[in-house]
């Protein structure tokens, strides 16, 4: 509302039938261009009234609101701004962390005095609550827009954190907060999935209510609310302003229940204006809004989180240079990653305020400051386990000691190159020593990161290693030489002498799509009283056998449409997507005076994927497939990975001991489904506590033919999946303290071994 006055007036009175009269002094109003008013109930007695409509056949739509509801829903394809025929424009965004109800004593604390020039410059929220902004990241690109055929591009030409080097990170966060489509049927929110309430089945899971109705012009515009029907339910809450000419959306905002159970967000807000354009509804700022902390208390020490996006110099039927049609993914223009914040300050839609500039004011000033350089050593040793001493750092410091049966107490000392020396190669070497063993171990490896267009990733590495490792454990959460190995009941026994050498090519062939070419030389020795390598003549002879040797060229395809990573010290880690990710992978293993022993070809196939579902939760599903030819000795097999941790292990099998299973053809598949709370929100006092139940099965189905067995016989306590799959079970209890979970796991078959 507006509200104006020629004369000067001291007081507002608002009146609303069945609320008490409620009067504001105008001097009491701070901030005059916001203004929340909270209206008291007031007791009417009036007598009642029944009112039946006479019997008549129940119509579909039998309330105003479900009409209007009716018509967005089939109006949707002709509103959808995807389309348009063709269209371009320009966007800015804004990302901004900040601390939010920051107590005095932690401002005057000692250990944040050095720091004190970072909260100089305050700012507060719609509600009136001070905020201290902390990080900002900023992107500027263009965008192309066209039908038929299909074509979303964007060139990107400035992304940046600041304070921040890594421009990954900068990739990787922007794509956790990527713009919704209020038009498609499920919302992807913090990881979680809702119910669009406009999609086709959205009446079984809101309630619908007009709640204003307003004149602009000759237009009628509506104000549509929508909540859950049952609190309990995981939806949203807000409203919608709808264009009764074209039953387009103008603009929206809705946050997420609080049902939700959002790990450590206390609030998350999403709000979107559109304009009309070439008959459609586009897109052009949209403001985002999450408030976390680890306990979930409103008026708690918490970040907040905001997000700005803004488009600019909307043109139809724009013409699409030849160079964005021919990229398929989108470009990064050389240097956008490093250009100045003048370029941005020259481009950007909506400017910067006084408190976001002084963030890029108090990092310049951070740097000269020596306690923010001992807080990003700390910080570094947390994270990676490294302890920074110049261009070196040393670790990871939990790998230093660590037990196995064949070493007994294992002492290991790594040291790696930082980006001091290089931010395109990276250098690695550790020594360790087994006091069981008396033998000395070794790893020296070089990684080179190569040039490539639209920053696609391009790298080559070199591996000299002669140590121990546990077959099938390579991408284990914890290594097997981890210092939890010494608490372990039982030592692990099946850690083999290896001696490695291989060169790696890894590489991306545009968005999605990426490549490793590897060439692999391997022994694997024979260790007395643990690895006994013998081979079955024809006529049942054993033969000892001192070292298996492999050489092998393997080669392997990923595709996942939606693909993200991260990348540490040369290598990079990828990250769970929305859509399917699928690998192919082939080896060919051959005969070499290198030292291979063995000819023979390997397959194998992975299809994972996290299946978001409306109302109940999401799935995590692994597909996996393998089938070997020729001459496989078991070190070469496909060999099961096992949980050796504490910890829940996501890439392995939970209650198999490491090399209980080998084969050389396999099918494997895993499920796991996270009901997100939908059974402990049902049940009261409980549902308090916002724990979330999920169930799992992991199945293996294998067999690994006699003729392989006789060239090098497996261990005794080795088996074969076949006839009987393995089969384990289990349920669990998640988001405990927010932080904890519980997991109970049965081995269904195979229990006596």
């Amino acid at each position: 509302f507006l509200l104006f006055s020629r004369q000067p007036e001291t007081g507002i009175e608002i009146s609303i039938l069945g609320y008490k009269i409620r009067r504001i002094a105008v001097s009491t109003i701070k901030n005059k261009n916001d203004l929340l008013v909270e209206m008291t109930p007031a007791s009417i007695d009036v007598k009642e009234v029944i009112v039946k409509p006479a019997k008549r056949k129940k119509r579909e739509i039998d309330t105003a609101a479900l009409y209007l509801l009716k018509q967005v829903q089939e109006h949707k394809d002709g509103n959808n701004p995807g389309g348009i025929p063709n269209y371009h424009f320009y966007e800015s965004t804004k990302l901004i962390m900040s601390f939010l109800n920051v107590p005095d004593k932690f401002i005057n604390s000692q250990a944040i005095r050095p720091f004190k020039f970072f909260l100089d410059a305050p700012d507060t929220t719609e509600s009136g609550k001070k905020y201290y902004p902390l990080l900002l990241q900023e992107e500027f690109n263009e965008t192309y827009h066209r039908t038929a055929p299909k074509l979303n591009r964007k060139v990107i030409y400035y992304r940046k954190i600041s304070g921040l080097k890594k421009n990954y990170l900068a990739t990787l966060v922007a794509n956790q907060f990527v713009v919704i489509n209020i038009y498609e049927n499920v919302y992807i929110i913090a990881g979680k999935s809702f119910t669009s309430p406009f999609s086709p089945g959205a009446r079984l899971t809101y309630a619908y209510h007009i709640i204003d109705t307003i004149r602009s012009g000759n237009d009628v515009i509506y104000k549509l609310n929508f909540v859950a029907k049952n609190s309990a339910d995981v939806a949203l809450k807000g409203y919608a302003i709808i264009d009764s000419a074209s039953w387009g959306i103008r603009s929206i905002s809705f946050k997420p229940n609080e049902n939700a159970n959002i790990n450590f967000l206390t609030d998350y807000s999403i709000h979107q204006d559109f304009e009309k354009f070439s008959g459609r509804w586009l897109l052009t700022n949209e403001t985002l809004a999450a408030i976390g902390n680890l306990i979930e208390k409103q008026k708690k020490l918490s970040v907040y989180i905001t997000k700005q996006t803004a488009r600019d110099s909307i043109k139809a039927n724009y013409p699409i240079p030849d160079s964005v049609l021919r990229a398929k993914e989108d470009l990064i223009v050389k240097g956008a990653f490093k250009k100045p914040k003048s370029f941005m300050d020259s481009v950007r839609i909506v400017p910067l305020d006084k408190a976001e500039q002084h963030i890029y004011d108090a990092f310049d000033t951070a740097r000269t400051v020596p306690a923010y350089k001992r807080l990003k050593w700390v910080a570094n040793l947390l994270i990676h386990g490294n302890a920074k001493a110049g261009p070196l750092e040393f670790g990871r410091l939990d790998e230093i000691i660590s037990r196995n049966a064949v070493e007994g107490y294992r002492l290991k000392l790594a040291v790696r190159t930082n980006e001091l020396i290089s931010e395109k190669v990276w250098l690695y070497s550790h020594l360790a020593y087994g006091f069981t063993d008396k033998k000395w171990k070794y790893e020296l490896d070089a990684r080179f990161i190569l040039p490539g267009k639209y920053n696609r990733w391009h790298s080559l590495s070199l591996l000299n290693k002669n140590d121990m490792i546990l077959l099938g454990q390579e991408n284990t959460l914890i290594p097997f030489d981890n210092m939890l190995t010494i608490l372990a009941p039982n030592h692990l026994n099946r850690v083999i002498h290896t001696s490695l050498h291989g060169v790696t090519y890894e590489g991306d062939w545009f968005k999605g799509l990426s490549s490793i070419l590897k060439f692999t030389r391997a022994e694997y020795f024979s260790e007395r009283g643990q690895y006994t390598f013998q081979n079955v003549d024809n006529n049942g002879k054993l033969t000892n056998i001192h070292r298996i040797g492999t050489t092998e060229l393997s080669g392997d395809l990923r595709y996942s449409k939606t693909d993200q990573y991260t990348e540490s010290y040369g290598s990079r880690y990828f990250v769970s997507a929305k859509l399917p990710n699928f690998t192919f992978r082939y080896s060919l293993g051959f005969k070499s005076p290198l030292g291979g022993d063995y000819t023979y070809h390997k397959f194998e196939f992975q299809i994972k994927h996290v299946w978001q579902m409306p109302v109940i939760g999401y799935a995590y599903i692994n597909l996996k497939a393998g089938y070997m030819l020729g001459q496989v000795p078991y070190p070469a097999a496909f060999t099961s990975s096992s949980n050796i941790s504490f910890f829940k292990d996501e890439s392995s099998f939970q209650l198999t001991k490491p090399f209980e299973f080998a084969n050389d053809k396999y099918i494997m598949f895993w499920y796991e489904h996270h009901f997100e709370g939908l059974l402990f929100n049902q049940i009261p006092y409980i549902k308090r506590l916002k724990l979330r139940e999920f169930v799992s099965v992991k199945a293996l189905w294998g067999d690994y033919s006699k003729s392989n067995q006789a060239l090098v016989g497996i261990l005794p306590e080795t088996h074969v999946a076949n006839p009987v799959p393995y089969v384990e079970v289990g349920f669990g209890v998640e988001n405990i303290l927010k932080i904890f979970q519980l997991n109970f796991f049965w081995r269904a078959t195979y229990r006596d071994v």
